[in-house]
């Protein structure tokens, strides 16, 4: 229930100019470059870290939380005392190739496997013609000999590898433009967060790269993490919320790490007997069309919910979609042809959705109002049934809906996910269904917002 394509690939250093130049487009933000982590104690209410800068002087900074994003190697998580829990080290290393088409070779968006035992290589797409290719090292060898001309090439046409003038060329079609040695780890930080100071990305944990989850788990990380400090620094939310991060991200993180060995298993065979099951397993399955669907449309991952948390399940059969993820569907404007996706109508806020349901007469106008002042937010949505049914979709196939703010779900989504479970919906900044419940007479709404306001204002 999205509207975002399965397979998403980014090019790191595109995203980080995106992200710096959001940065350095606010008021209260300072990016400092050249800086390294020394040390920090905890003084009170606040936090003193020592930062070094290129000529050895010591910067002391202040803060009330220190978030440590600092990678593998994370001096946060070592001065914490945060320990990785190790799942699997692997021995091997693997060469990273990145690579500029000259022309684009594939039609088709996808991640391709060679279960080669002697040479496993996964190719994936990237941005702007890129190409990537991963290739296991042979560990006897020497590393550095193999990332320069190693069995590796012999993967591309043979008597194709043109050295030249800074450049090299695979086959004159792929361009190398960044070589690297990685080995890779699976573990997970025993807890994400200590007092003021939190974890997130890979110094909170490391992910294989078989099942390419690991950037997205660092940013799952910083939705999660993000909002709560926001509203507990407004004082909005108490500050027991910042308990339940390593809870909501924790589980969540280990089901993806596993998820990648499994597929590191069945992808990179060591010997001619593990290629050829993997192969024939891989063979076997793609025959069966209700799996076949199952892995072409990426089922297998762990999906975004949680089961525990800052979230309202008093009455699990009621509440079942409580800790879901509410779905990110298009929505049309009543009275344009503009049309946004779920996610943007959310914008940081707790919002309250209502199903063809008008709020005026759902909630009482009290209720309404303390909802709007603690800072919440309504978003009306029609489904086309309704419209149809009630004789308002125009000519221009604008909709008629008593000259009020709604929108209109035309594919009918959100109907399919909700189906006569509940009406209403109250999703957290980070898109997880935070209470629910069904309305069927007016005023019958109020007692969703009134278990949800003293729920975020005593928690």
């Amino acid at each position: 229930f999205d509207t975002f394509p399965k397979l998403v690939s980014c090019y790191q250093p595109e995203l980080e100019k995106k992200l710096k130049e959001k940065l350095l487009s606010l008021n209260n933000f300072q990016l400092l470059y050249r800086r390294t982590l020394r040390n920090y104690r905890h003084n009170g209410h606040h936090y003193e870290v020592f930062l070094e800068d290129e000529k050895g002087q010591v910067h002391v900074t202040k803060c009330i939380y220190l978030i440590g994003a600092d990678g593998a190697h994370s001096l946060v998580r070592k001065l914490e005392g945060l320990d990785f829990e190790i799942f699997k080290s692997y021995e091997d290393n693997w060469l990273i190739l990145d690579t500029i088409k000259k022309k684009n070779l594939y039609s088709e968006n996808k991640v391709t496997f060679y279960c080669d035992f002697n040479r496993p290589c996964p190719s994936i797409p990237a941005p702007g013609r890129r190409q990537r290719f991963e290739f296991r090292l042979d560990s006897g060898k020497n590393i550095q000999s193999q990332i320069e001309r190693g069995s590796w090439i012999s993967f591309f046409k043979k008597d194709k590898f043109k050295e030249g003038g800074g450049e090299a060329w695979l086959d004159n079609n792929f361009k190398i433009e960044r070589k690297a040695s990685y080995q890779f780890k699976a573990c997970v930080a025993k807890s994400f967060q200590n007092q003021g100071v939190f974890l997130v990305g890979d110094s909170a944990h490391l992910t294989p790269p078989f099942a390419g989850q690991g950037l997205v788990s660092g940013i799952k990380d910083t939705l999660n993490l993000c909002w709560k400090l926001e509203f507990s620094l407004k004082g909005k939310i108490s500050k027991n919320v910042l308990k339940t991060y390593t809870l909501e991200r924790k589980g969540h993180v280990k089901k993806v790490i596993r998820l990648a060995m499994a597929a590191g298993l069945i992808t990179s065979p060591k010997t001619k007997i593990s290629s050829f099951m993997s192969q024939f397993f891989l063979f076997f399955i793609s025959r069966l069309p209700l799996v076949k669907g199952f892995l072409r449309g990426f089922h297998f991952r762990p999906n975004n919910g949680i089961k525990k948390g800052f979230l309202i399940r008093n009455n699990p059969r009621k509440k079942a979609s409580v800790g879901k993820q509410f779905p990110s569907v298009w929505l049309k404007e009543a009275y344009s042809f503009k049309k946004v996706r779920s996610d943007d109508l959310i914008k940081g806020q707790f919002c309250l959705f209502c199903l063809d349901l008008d709020p005026q007469i759902t909630f009482s106008q009290k209720t309404l109002k303390k909802w709007k002042e603690w800072g919440g937010k309504v978003v009306t949505v029609k489904s086309l049934k309704d419209c149809k049914g009630k004789g308002r979709l125009n000519k221009n196939y604008s909709y008629d809906l008593d000259k009020k703010a709604h929108w209109v779900d035309e594919v009918g989504k959100l109907n399919d996910f909700v189906g006569r479970s509940s009406n209403l919906f109250i999703v957290r900044p980070d898109f997880i269904i935070f209470n629910s419940g069904r309305a069927k007479v007016p005023g019958g709404g109020d007692s969703l917002i009134k278990e949800s306001l003293s729920f975020l204002e005593n928690k």
